[in-house]
């Protein structure tokens, strides 16, 4: 059964994955339904998918647009991090009646790989994706320490609140990387000036307004709506000081 036909094996083992790339990537992966094997990675040079549309912030190099698609995993190859070599190569994997590796452990969540595109089927866009990043950054006032909470204030008039990092004194600068907006596809049947519930990447359930001339299957920006009580706590140093981890770690209040 495990060298069974390849063809036999990736019939009806359809898994929907989420990967997360630039607008113009995202352009192009629509226009050919193809995806790029990479040269790189934990399980070696291939294509790599998120389980969830949130994990995605969290793996992705090029934030832009995250995109979903039925993946055919076939037998899958389970591992942990620790067992993954980083030379896997669709011929291993073949050779040993596999096609997929889903690798476990990993603190962003559980990551699904292919190595070949003809793995994957009906891409299209899931329904949010974050299209800005607004930066900006602080510094610790006096008297601050790990763990206290400190209300800011972005460039553009936007208030959130993080957490002080441990390790981090006062008179430290931290930069501060907030989603300003994101996209959300207008679904069969809606009208402008529809109104939509949906729920926003930052966990917000909120209504928007479907604008005149865009048509369904398009898509039109929205604000990050306001969440209270959000709280940054994932940061790294880095040369430059410290930075805060990637994804939605920090939400409008």
């Amino acid at each position: 059964m495990l060298h069974s036909h390849r063809s036999d094996r990736l019939f009806g083992t359809t898994v929907v994955c989420y990967h997360q790339t630039s607008e113009k990537a995202a352009k192009a992966i629509l226009r050919t339904g193809r995806f790029n094997r990479g040269s790189a990675g934990i399980a070696g040079g291939g294509i790599y998918f998120a389980v969830s549309a949130k994990e995605t912030d969290d793996k992705t190099h090029h934030r832009g647009v995250i995109l979903m698609a039925d993946v055919r995993v076939g037998n899958v190859a389970h591992k942990t991090v620790d067992e993954c070599s980083g030379n896997e190569t669709f011929t291993e994997l073949r050779k040993a009646g596999y096609d997929s590796v889903r690798i476990h452990g990993l603190r962003t969540g559980e990551e699904i790989v292919i190595y070949n595109w003809d793995q994957v089927l009906n891409v299209r866009r899931h329904n949010l994706a974050s299209t800005g990043i607004e930066t900006f950054s602080a510094q610790v006032p006096a008297g601050a320490r790990a763990g206290n909470k400190l209300e800011l204030t972005s460039p553009n008039g936007v208030t959130c609140r993080i957490v002080v990092p441990v390790g981090v004194a006062p008179g430290a600068t931290l930069t501060v990387n907030m989603p300003s907006d994101f996209l959300v596809e207008v679904p069969t049947g809606a009208k402008a000036g529809a109104t939509l519930e949906l729920t926003s990447p930052n966990g917000v359930t909120c209504r928007v307004v479907v604008p005149a001339g865009v048509a369904p299957g398009a898509t039109f920006s929205v604000n990050m709506p306001a969440r209270p009580g959000g709280l940054m706590s994932t940061w790294r140093r880095t040369p430059s000081g410290w930075q805060a981890g990637p994804g939605y770690c920090i939400v409008v209040e």
